[in-house]
């Protein structure tokens, strides 16, 4: 067969929608009503997954500022078209109180941290679940109930709850290590690591301004190496150091020398990604920690 996947599909057993009647083997029995129920089961049922997509296209449309100036006729061109595409899968069935509220949820989950992908994954399975239950007992037929919204609410509380309580074991074996450390220190060795503690704050207060907002400490200037600032980049699951600079130089002058001619770089050069966001060197978009772009800006956030 030309199509393995779908063959092997397709001899499997249907379930007729308007009967319930099952049909086994509907593709080496030539039964066209089988195929068309697995086809449409396997392909063309509307989905969590699809609805969401659409749901947050249509929330996030905007015309941009020049085309409406200049061209606003394509914006009513656009908004016919994600018409189209929902009158054509028939998306307003699943336009209830229930889903509505929790795609708004899952749409202020950041995109970039992959716990969105994870909430929207065990949402998927939460309401696979309640379909294969029967029809006519369904949570899902009673609106008022919202099952997939108090689903989502408790998923992310819980795991929000789960992460505090592993961060808190950490940071108990943390303390234990490093007081079985200080232990075994001179007063010397103490009094040293409280001065170098001291200086790098000193250094972080005086190379950039902090603005605290409630995802934690965000940068309005430069960051620069003296500052001992990380960020886990949860992509390569690795601490790395912090930097927010206006040149290439500041980050390594072997690199990247004023001159551009680096005769002798670093045997594994420096990193020195431009972020998108605050356009600073020295770190991802994902990773940004600035409250202000490079021009003095505030960031959108």
């Amino acid at each position: 067969s030309k199509f393995p996947t779908i063959a092997s599909a397709l001899k499997g057993t249907a379930t007729v929608r308007s009967t319930r009647e099952e049909i086994p083997n509907p593709f080496e029995n030539e039964n066209l009503t089988g195929i068309v129920e697995i086809l449409f089961d396997r392909y063309q049922k509307k989905s969590f997954v699809s609805f969401t997509n659409a749901l947050i296209d249509a929330m996030n449309w905007k015309l941009s500022e020049e085309d409406t100036l200049k061209n606003p006729s394509k914006g009513v061109s656009e908004v016919q078209q994600l018409y189209a595409t929902w009158e054509r899968k028939d998306l307003w069935v699943q336009l209830t109180k229930d889903l509505f509220f929790s795609v708004i949820l899952m749409k202020g989950l950041h995109p970039s941290v992959s716990f969105r992908r994870e909430v929207l994954t065990e949402t998927t399975k939460y309401i696979q679940h309640l379909n294969t239950a029967d029809d006519e007992f369904s949570p899902l037929r009673d609106p008022s109930v919202m099952p997939v919204f108090k689903f989502l609410c408790d998923y992310i509380t819980r795991e929000q709850d789960n992460r505090k309580m592993m961060t808190d074991e950490d940071a108990n074996k943390s303390n234990q290590a490093k007081k079985k450390n200080d232990g075994n220190q001179q007063p010397w060795q103490k009094k040293g690591t409280i001065i170098e503690a001291a200086a790098a704050a000193k250094d972080s207060s005086a190379t950039a301004g902090t603005t605290t907002e409630s995802n934690g400490k965000l940068f309005s200037g430069e960051v620069l190496k003296s500052a001992n600032i990380t960020v886990r980049d949860s992509a390569k699951n690795k601490d790395f150091t912090y930097l927010a600079v206006d040149k290439l130089s500041k980050i390594c002058p072997k690199c990247y020398p004023e001159d551009g001619n680096a005769t002798n770089p670093c045997e594994r050069k420096c990193y020195q990604s431009k972020c998108a966001k605050c356009h600073y060197y020295g770190h991802k978009n994902a990773t940004c920690l600035q409250s202000h772009k490079i021009t003095g800006e505030k960031i959108d956030r």
